[in-house]
């Protein structure tokens, strides 16, 4: 169990770097919830590219206000 407060979002780009999309998606989820700031690199993060064409992702992506350049 991971402690409180802890930023979830680099977790995330580690899980979604070894290929484990859904803990990547849940940590993603629980960053949200804490409004972890590094949600901010979203669109440039480059471990996020295997969740890229995820519906979880854009959904994400929406609920925070971030939206990918044309």
């Amino acid at each position: 169990m991971l402690k409180e407060g802890f930023p979830r979002v680099p977790l995330a780009t580690l899980c979604s770097d070894l290929g484990d999309v859904d803990q990547a998606f849940e940590l993603l989820e629980e960053g949200y919830n804490q409004r972890d700031s590094n949600l901010v690199y979203l669109l440039c993060e480059p471990g996020f590219n295997p969740l890229r064409s995820d519906p979880r992702f854009e959904d994400l992506l929406q609920r925070v206000n971030l939206t990918p350049d044309p």
